[in-house]
């Protein structure tokens, strides 16, 4: 029998190795392919609202929350599926505006500062990218190659939030805004009784739009005393006035100029002493005339309010003490200036 020769050890075949480095590679670049990149994250924060989360912040805080990176906050084009946040702050609170495709949705919170927002905004994002809903919207996904029928289309899904807010609103209905705001403070004045005379202001403002305002208030000046041989006389002012005004300048959140026209109704009032018959007066006071109104926010709700306004008699209503001679008569025009603090109520 002729000897067997010796067997070399097994090592796989060619071919077999050539599969397997084929099944390999094709996994490999399976993986690669089916990976996505990050949706951008952009966050557009008001002057108003800098003390808000930027964009690197919000990422990690969503981060934190679902255990991976979720959002690619660095700066660059916005492709499909890309987050922006717009976030703005005032007197009412802070808003932030999710747009993801052509879908908006706003969280809002009442308090002053931003910490509240700060904590509800990157769970609501993580809810969002959470779930299974695409952040693309139908219209912008590519057309299928096959035509198919499509399914009967149904309302648009909510974005997830942590409240249930109202819609954004329209331009036309943003026009409708409404708000009320009370004045008051201390008040001094020239050519009303005298050179110069203290008293007090208070008033309220409707605001029926973003750019109008109807109010309507009153002021009391500290009777001045006139001395008028061989005796003196008394005189005291307080009216009631309507008027209305337009902004012109500046924002509701920060500091802002109106001009207004008002009308004013009063009673000026004299008080004899020191005659042979002492007698008390009393005349109606009716002026125009207009005033500009400059004022400011502090802290949330409050502010603060500064008006110099003019006002025109329409009638000229004097004092004359009886055989002695005319006691005191108004000036063609007064000026008034009132400073003081501004609640807004809402």
């Amino acid at each position: 029998m002729p000897p067997r020769r010796p067997r070399s050890p097994g090592f796989p075949s060619f071919g077999l190795a050539l599969a397997l480095s084929t099944a390999a590679l094709a996994l490999f670049g399976t993986e690669n392919a089916s990976a996505q990149p990050l949706p951008k994250l952009a966050v557009n924060r008001s002057e108003t609202a800098m003390d808000c989360p930027d964009a690197g912040a919000l990422a990690a805080s969503v981060e934190r929350l679902m255990k991976r990176p979720a959002l690619d906050p660095s700066p660059g084009s916005s492709p499909k599926g890309a987050i922006t946040v717009h976030i703005r702050g005032g007197p009412q609170g802070y808003t932030a505006a999710i747009q993801a495709g052509d879908r908006t949705r706003e969280i809002a919170d009442p308090w002053p500062t931003c910490a509240g927002l700060s904590e509800g905004l990157p769970l609501t994002l993580a809810i969002l990218l959470d779930s299974d809903e695409p952040l693309v919207s139908a219209s912008e996904q590519p057309a299928p190659l096959i035509p198919i029928t499509p399914p009967p289309a149904a309302s648009p899904a909510a974005l997830p939030s942590i409240q249930a807010p109202p819609p954004s609103p329209s331009p036309a209905e943003k026009t409708k805004i409404t708000g009320l705001s009370i004045q008051i403070g201390a008040a001094a004045s020239a050519g009303l009784l005298g050179p110069f005379d203290l008293g007090i202001q208070g008033d309220a403002d409707f605001r029926f739009a973003s750019s109008f305002a109807v109010g309507a208030g009153a002021f009391w000046l500290a009777p001045r005393t006139i001395s008028f041989p061989p005796g003196e006389v008394d005189v005291s002012l307080w009216a009631g006035f309507l008027r209305g005004c337009s902004y012109i300048l500046g924002s509701p959140e920060r500091t802002r100029l109106a001009l207004c026209g008002h009308a004013a109704l009063g009673v000026l009032e004299g008080r004899g002493s020191g005659y042979f018959k002492n007698e008390t007066s009393t005349r109606p006071w009716i002026a125009l005339g207009g005033a500009g109104l400059v004022e400011g926010v502090l802290w949330s709700r409050l502010g603060w309010a500064a008006r110099l306004s003019f006002f025109i008699p329409a009638v000229k209503e004097s004092f004359e003490v009886t055989n002695i001679g005319l006691a005191f008569e108004p000036a063609e025009v007064g000026v008034l200036l009132g400073l003081g603090g501004r609640v807004s109520i809402w």
